[in-house]
């Protein structure tokens, strides 16, 4: 009857299969989230940019109007030295 002997194990070895095993399951079951939140920041994103602008736009109407105002004004000052 023989007896067999096993041999130490390797280290390395074992730590790269499972860095390999870790890895598949990562991406198999951590990237789907990843991706999700990368969408809704882009949505969020697009969001916020509408509501900034929505909230923008009368200051800028305003202020246009205002630059506007103040042109004329200045135009007419210098044609009245004249």
């Amino acid at each position: 009857m023989s007896t067999a002997t096993l041999q130490p194990a390797q280290l390395d070895g074992i730590l790269l299969h499972m860095q390999s095993i870790i890895i598949e399951h990562l991406h198999k079951n951590v990237q789907p989230i990843f991706d999700a939140l990368r969408s809704r920041c882009l949505e969020n994103h697009e969001g916020m940019k509408s509501l900034i602008e929505e909230l923008v736009t009368p200051a800028l109407v305003m202020t246009d109007d205002i630059c506007q105002r103040v042109s004329a004004m200045s135009f007419d000052e210098a044609s009245d030295s004249k």
